[in-house]
């Protein structure tokens, strides 16, 4: 039936440049033959073939539980609760003193490893930083 399952906590298999598929109208798709069919049942000017190719993601960074490397990552990408405009008072911390699993692109998240993976992606970006 195919290739080698992989286990949960193995990294993910490098993968190369992969492609979005869809329309100009807003339809997306996984294959050509699904648009084909799309642009099949609708023409006119507001229909038409958007295909870009995306370059590979970055590799991830393995890191286990207890590991030194994820506090270094994580206190990297920390950030003071700041006032939000217009409201003093207001903190960015959740008055429940819980740390917010967030970042300020708008990702959000329930674990504190889920949050490292997501930065990971992104390394340097000053538009992923912890909320």
């Amino acid at each position: 039936r195919g290739g080698k399952a992989t286990g949960s906590r193995e990294p993910p298999r490098p993968s190369g440049p992969s492609k979005e598929i869809g329309c100009k109208c807003g339809y997306s798709c996984g294959t050509m033959t699904a648009l084909e069919k799309h642009l099949s049942r609708f023409t006119g000017p507001e229909h038409e073939a958007v295909v870009t190719e995306r370059p590979p993601s970055p590799p991830r960074v393995q890191l286990r539980q207890g590991d030194d490397k994820m506090d270094d990552i994580l206190s990297g990408y920390c950030r003071e609760a700041t006032q939000f405009p217009g409201r003093p008072g207001m903190t960015a911390e959740p008055e429940d003193d819980k740390p917010e699993l967030a970042c300020i692109c708008g990702y959000s998240c329930g674990t504190e490893k889920a949050l490292v993976r997501h930065m990971e992606r992104f390394p340097g970006n000053p538009s992923h930083a912890r909320k």
